[in-house]
């Protein structure tokens, strides 16, 4: 495991479906998404990388998920 400082960031992404997306062709609605990135600094370089984005609600909002399950 590499030390070093930590930077996190928490971003948000609005986009726009304008290419197929798992399959489902493009709606050109526009969708927002959010994620965070965590940074590991050593030497003033990024050495390692993880992180996470919201998927469940990138699918819900294309339509590939359905917003409720019965």
């Amino acid at each position: 495991m590499e030390h070093g400082d930590k930077c996190i960031v928490k971003w948000t992404l609005t986009r726009t479906q304008t290419g197929d997306y798992f399959g489902y062709r493009p709606s050109g609605r526009k969708f927002e998404t959010s994620g965070f990135d965590i940074e590991t600094i050593v030497d003033g370089k990024i050495t390692a990388h993880d992180g996470a984005e919201d998927m469940l609600g990138l699918l819900q909002q294309t339509g590939a998920v359905p917003l409720t399950f019965d």
